[in-house]
Formats: C-alpha cells, sequence, structure tokens
C-alpha cells in the first residue's frame, strides 16, 4: 500500500508539464529560507489546512514577553501549568509534545522529552509565528500529531533601525533588558539580539489560601534567570543563491515550583516534589542554502545542531539546600547532556505557477547522556540509600515525504502528500510508519473560501518515555493519528472578517504515564472534537477587536477503568481583545480570556472526577511615544483584577503583574 502511493505521485510528478522558460516563470519558495512548506495561495490557509499566524505588530501591542504569552488568545490552543511550572502548550487536546516546533523551519524540541519550555524563547527575537494544525503538510515529518509551531525570526532586510533597546521593570524585582541591532549592506544582511531576564519570584493572588508548603506572597522557587543570544546573517551573491546563518546561545537558571499541596490523605495531589533546575546551557546552530536552478526547479537545504546542558538537583523540602534526610524518597543530582543533528534536503518542481511538486529528506540523531545519584534504594525502617546511575542512549530519525500542490481554473486548490518514516532505537528493531495529508480548498465569489482536509499523522516515542529509570517503557509502540478538518472563512466587507473551522481526531496507542505505576503506557485510543469560531473588526481606523470561541470534547474511548474523559482539557475557551490608537500617539490594548470545563481524577481506582475553577483573567497595556516615533515608554498590568486560578490541581497562577518600560530606535 505504501509502496502504490508514492508511485502514483511519482507518476504524477513525471506527468507534470513544463511551461515557460526559466525567466518566464516566478518561483515564490526559492529565498524562504524559514519556510520548510510551499505558501498557499490563500493566507488563511497552508496546504489547505487551517493555519494561523501572529505578527511581529501584534507581539508589539500586546507587549508579551514570552511564546506561550504569544500563542494563548488563539483558538484551539491551550496553555497550561503543571508541576515544576513550565509552561505547556497544547493544540486541540494534544500535548506539547505532540507539537512540532520549529525555528525557521528547524526543530527545537527536546531530544529528552520531545517538548520545551516556551519562557525561553524571546519574543524580540521572532517576526512572525505561523500555526500549523493536526492536518498540516507531511513535508513537516513525523511528531506533528497536533500541529506545528514555526517561528520565523527577523533579519537585517526586515528592519530600518540600525539600533533597538529595551529596558522594563516590574512587581519582585522582574528585570528585563534587550538589545537589537540590524542592518544590510548589499548583498548582506545581519540580526543580532540580546537579551537577560531576571525575577525573584511571582506574586500569587490576595485571595490564595496558605498551605502547608506555600505561605502565598511571592511564589515559592518560582525565580528565573535567563540571557539569551541569536545572531542571523543572510548572504545574497546571486539572483539564484541565497545563504544563512544562525547562531544562538542560552543560559538559563530557575526554580520548578512545587504542589502546594504535600497531603498524603489528598485524593488528587500528587507528592509535592522539591526540584531545581540549576544550570541550564544551550548551544545552536544552523546553516542553510538555496538555489533557484535554470527551468522549474528550486532547491532548500539546512544543517542544524544543538546542544543543551543541564544540571537538575531533587531536594528533601521547600529548603532547597541538600538531599540527606534517609526518609526522603527520590532526591537526586542529576547531570544530563543533550545532542540533536540533522539536515534537510528539499527540491521544488514547479511545472507552473499553478502547481508544484516538493521532495523532502530528512535525517536527524539524538543523543543523551546522563548521570548523578539518586536516593530510591529500600534500606530499612522507611529509610533509602543513594545509588549513582548512569545513562547514553541515542536515537536516529529519518523521514521522505512528497506533496503535489495544484490549483485549477476554478478556483481550487488542491493538495495531497505523504511520508515515509523510521526510527532506529540502540535495543529493539527500527520501527517504520507512514504519513499521507489531503486537503481541498476552494473561493466562493471573492469573499468566501472553504476547505477541507485530512492527515495521516505518527509520533515515535521519546527517549524519556523510552529509557528514564523510573517511568521509561523501551516496548513502547508509535503512536497513530487520524486527524480531519473543515472550515469557512467569509470577509463580510474590507473591515469585518470572520471563520468557523470543525475538526474531529483520533488517535491510537496514545502514550501517557499511569497514575498507579507511573510507568508510560500506550493507551488503546482517545478522541478528540470541536469547533474553533473567529471573528475580526477594524470599528475605526484607531480601533481593531478580535474574538475567538473554541468549543472542545475530549474521551479515551471504551475507557476499562473510569476514566471517560481526559484530564486537563479545556471544554471552553474565549479570547476577546481590542486595540486602540488615540491621535496623540496613545495605544491601549486590552484582552480578555475566559477558559472552563477542566476536569481532573483522583490518584487511584475507583477513580473519582473533579473539575478545576473557571478561569477568566484580564490584560491590559499602555504604550505612548514620547520623542516621535524613537523613543516609547509604556505600563501594563497582567491578572488586573488578581484572580486565583489554577491551570493544574495544587499549582496556583500568578496574581496581578504590573510593570513598566522604555523603547528606544537609534
Amino acid at each position: 500500500m505504501k509502496s502504490r502511493f508514492f508511485l502514483i505521485l511519482m507518476l504524477v510528478a513525471s506527468l507534470l508539464p513544463h511551461t515557460g522558460s526559466a525567466a518566464e516563470t516566478q518561483y515564490a519558495g526559492v529565498f524562504k529560507l524559514d519556510e520548510i512548506v510551499v505558501e498557499d495561495t490563500r493566507p488563511e490557509l497552508e496546504s489547505s489546512s487551517r493555519l494561523r499566524v501572529i505578527d511581529e505588530e501584534e507581539l508589539d501591542q500586546r507587549g508579551v514577553r514570552t511564546l506561550d504569552e504569544a500563542l494563548e488568545l488563539l483558538p484551539g490552543i491551550s496553555v497550561r501549568v503543571g508541576n515544576g511550572g513550565a509552561p505547556r502548550i497544547d493544540i486541540r487536546g494534544y500535548r506539547s509534545r505532540h507539537v512540532v516546533l520549529l525555528l525557521d523551519g528547524v526543530p527545537i524540541n527536546s531530544t529528552y522529552d520531545g517538548q520545551l519550555d516556551p519562557r525561553l524563547i524571546p519574543v524580540e527575537i521572532i517576526k512572525k509565528i505561523k500555526v500549523s494544525y493536526g492536518t498540516a503538510s507531511s513535508i513537516y515529518g513525523s511528531g506533528a500529531l497536533g500541529g506545528v509551531i514555526n517561528i520565523v525570526t527577523k533579519g537585517g532586510e526586515e528592519k530600518k533601525d540600525r539600533l533597538f533597546l529595551q529596558t522594563e521593570t516590574g512587581a519582585r524585582i522582574q528585570q528585563y533588558g534587550l538589545l537589537r541591532a540590524s542592518g544590510n549592506e548589499g548583498d548582506f544582511d545581519y540580526f543580532l539580539g540580546l537579551s537577560n531576564e531576571s525575577r525573584n519570584g511571582y506574586e500569587l493572588s490576595d485571595n490564595f489560601t496558605p498551605t502547608s508548603t506555600e505561605d502565598g506572597g511571592r511564589r515559592e522557587n518560582s525565580d528565573l534567570r535567563r540571557s539569551s543570544l541569536l545572531l542571523k546573517i543572510n548572504l545574497t551573491p546571486s539572483e539564484r543563491w541565497k545563504y544563512g546563518v544562525t547562531v544562538g546561545q542560552q543560559q538559563a537558571e530557575f526554580g520548578l515550583p512545587h504542589s502546594t499541596i504535600n497531603d498524603n490523605t489528598d485524593l488528587f495531589a500528587s507528592r509535592a516534589k522539591f526540584e531545581r533546575v540549576d544550570y541550564s546551557h544551550n548551544d545552536m546552530i544552523q546553516l542553510s542554502a538555496a538555489y533557484d536552478a535554470p527551468g522549474p526547479w528550486e532547491f532548500k537545504l539546512w544543517h542544524y545542531y544543538n546542544r543543551n546542558e543541564e544540571e537538575t538537583n531533587g531536594y528533601d523540602n521547600a529548603d532547597y539546600i541538600g538531599m540527606t534526610d534517609y526518609t526522603v524518597k527520590g532526591t537526586f543530582h542529576q547531570t544530563s547532556k543533550t545532542r540533536i543533528s540533522g539536515q534537510t534536503l528539499q527540491a521544488i518542481y514547479s511545472a507552473s505557477e499553478k502547481s508544484s511538486l516538493v521532495f523532502s529528506l530528512k535525517s536527524d540523531r539524538s543523543d543523551w547522556d546522563s548521570y548523578g545519584r539518586i536516593r530510591d534504594i529500600v534500606v530499612k525502617d522507611g529509610n533509602y540509600g543513594l545509588r549513582a546511575f548512569l545513562n547514553d542512549r541515542y536515537l536516529k530519525n529519518q523521514s521522505f515525504a512528497l506533496e503535489y500542490n495544484l490549483t485549477t481554473g476554478s478556483d481550487i486548490d488542491i493538495v495531497l502528500g505523504g511520508s515515509l518514516n523510521r526510527q532506529k532505537r540502540q535495543d529493539r528493531g527500527d520501527q517504520q510508519g507512514n504519513e499521507f495529508n489531503i486537503g481541498l480548498s476552494r473561493e466562493f465569489g471573492e469573499k468566501t473560501v472553504a476547505h477541507i482536509a485530512a492527515a495521516r499523522k505518527i509520533r515515535f516515542p521519546a527517549i524519556q518515555q523510552l529509557y528514564d529509570a523510573v517511568s521509561g517503557s523501551p516496548d513502547l509502540d508509535p503512536e497513530k493519528a487520524m486527524n480531519y478538518e473543515a472550515g469557512l472563512t467569509h470577509d463580510f466587507n474590507k473591515k469585518t472578517s470572520a471563520g468557523l473551522t470543525v475538526f474531529h481526531s483520533t488517535v491510537e496507542d496514545y502514550i501517557e504515564k499511569t497514575e498507579s505505576t507511573s510507568v508510560y503506557e500506550n493507551f488503546q485510543k482517545y478522541l478528540f472534537k470541536g469547533i474553533e469560531l473567529s471573528a475580526r473588526h477594524q470599528c475605526r481606523q484607531p480601533l481593531l477587536l478580535k474574538t475567538a470561541i473554541t468549543l472542545m470534547e475530549s474521551e479515551e474511548v471504551n475507557s476499562t477503568v473510569g476514566r471517560d474523559e481526559l484530564q486537563y482539557r479545556p471544554k471552553t475557551k474565549f479570547s476577546f481583545s481590542g486595540t486602540y490608537n488615540a491621535k496623540n500617539g496613545l495605544e491601549t490594548c486590552c484582552e480578555f480570556l475566559h477558559i472552563d470545563g477542566q476536569s481532573f481524577y483522583s490518584k487511584k481506582a475507583p477513580y473519582i472526577k473533579a473539575s478545576l475553577n473557571e478561569i477568566n483573567l484580564t490584560n491590559i497595556r499602555f504604550s505612548k511615544p514620547v520623542r516621535y516615533d524613537s523613543l516609547h515608554v509604556y505600563l501594563g498590568v497582567d491578572n488586573l483584577f488578581d484572580r486565583n486560578y489554577e491551570t493544574s490541581y495544587g499549582v496556583p497562577a500568578p496574581g496581578r503583574f504590573w510593570y513598566m518600560g522604555l523603547q528606544a530606535n537609534l
């Protein structure tokens, strides 16, 4: 079946007509090194599937600082914080490990667990964020069950300002500094971004009720220190060649806030863990090249290498001093090192302006080394002893993909794609799986576009799920999903537009940690289905309004343990934002977020279901130029009404937070 599918695509490629000379044909994708797929002819779609884009202007207006803040208003996206304090970005019920995160088309998900802490991606480097959902192109490779987030970074050709400075301060000694330099000279352009952030911790709401492990005020162990550097250089020596180099480095140190409930009699709370990342260092380099060959062919090549070293400690108690208490199980000291290196080669055959065929070959290797000691050896009388551990694992992934794009004369776009994927493990035979995506979109007049898409996606287990000393299971199978989507967008007039998307997803062999054994297992079948509504209205030139609603249901099909509804998947999400630009230059941005219908279960059977309280958040920000457009001051408040809320049981979110800052363009 797999071979027949690819033979059909190859036959289609061989029959494509060659029309026009190289001088007559325009190839849109060749100089877009940061794009992994051929752009759709309609801005709200990609491969005839839903695409949502956040541009640099919106990021500046809202004053967001990190990736999770930038995405939290989009329909279908849920940002949650569990034990450990790191935000996780879920898409349409899928966890963040099911979302492929790209930086200029290059994957940056963690080698160890497939996730990423979005707080460590500074917004100041971002030109735009492109979010594709579960029916995204197979060209992206395996792992994108929930979707793809591609972060397109800034470059020297986009900014006329040679130097940009920003400083910010806020509650609890929050300090933030930024320097950006950009420019171009002939065939050469560059972008340099430097940032530093420091906070002693965030404040809890005044309505928080103190517990035995959290007395309120500043959240225990919520401090963060982060510095980052990004240098991006592009060279365009001719009309046919373009080269790019991106180098990045980041250092961080932060606490992992523990659960506020440390009570063995509580049916729902996990045991509080007192952990810190006392050292984190990441280096990355990306090399890219694009060549527009004479005739219908163009080629792109990426090579990347990411290295991360992290020191994590699990302490006896909230003092965060040592691990000398013999009665506390699970305290540890760990140093882990991860490396990922890979390359992607793309060839694009553009038979005409209305059809193209993309070939993609991807290969990468992930290495994980960890060593340290952990207290988990049973001695006697409730005491535990230390043992040393040493891990050394690697995974290799390969993918070959094809995608055919066709625009017919009747305003219909057709997309057909597929991929073969393989994972090589040290202790088991190769795992294989195929993907496909198919989509169709059509314009009805000049104001309405309808689309329908389907995709089969797979995801191979991460190193943590396979080999973790406590929770790993080497016999895990790949996750397999079928995602469906249909949607409609309509422009009522030049000022008002709206969109509707219906989605349905089923995933088999879903990998999740069981509460009873704390070991990763394949679950039989999960189901996600829902509706997304979005609208945009430009009331008058100074006032822009946006709103979005997501309604979703999730379940474990034919559950045998009494947990039909899945944990921490919101049933309802509503967002609203407004931006007003006054004549005197004052810009006001206000946003509101409502989330409800999040269920969770007791730790052990028979399972008891409970629900989190609804979330209602309001943020507001003011910005004004004080000297033409070269100097801006701003003031903002997050969680304006100081709501006390949780996105996971026993993990309170920040309360009211005010900040103010200064921006200068030189």
